[in-house]
């Protein structure tokens, strides 16, 4: 009968600190947050009852601030997703060496 192989030695569990947020994924979060109210009002201002001073100034610029929105989350977006590309490890060679899992071998 084959004799037990030992079970290898676990590393050391080690705390990872999360890297700082990117500043535009922050500024992306808002504008999202922001378009989403937006539309609220919009659906709001549609199905209200009456005409007021307000809301007649946010039906006239609702065009331009939803344009504005859109562009800043976009651009906020890119600039984001560019700023985290150079956080990315570098990824191995084409070695299969380092990528394969170890296996014990048996007898």
């Amino acid at each position: 009968m084959n004799a037990p192989v030992p079970s290898l030695p676990t590393p050391p569990v080690t705390e990872t600190v999360p890297e700082p947020l990117n500043p535009f994924f922050r500024i992306t979060i808002f504008a999202g947050g922001l378009f989403v109210v937006t539309i609220l009002a919009m659906i709001a201002s549609a199905l209200g009852p009456t005409s007021s001073s307000i809301k007649t100034a946010f039906d006239e610029n609702a065009g331009w601030l939803l344009a504005a929105e859109v562009i800043a989350i976009l651009a906020s977006a890119f600039f984001a997703m560019a700023g985290d590309q150079d956080n990315t490890p570098e990824q191995a060679s084409d070695s299969t060496d380092e990528n394969e899992p170890v296996h014990p071998e048996a007898d």
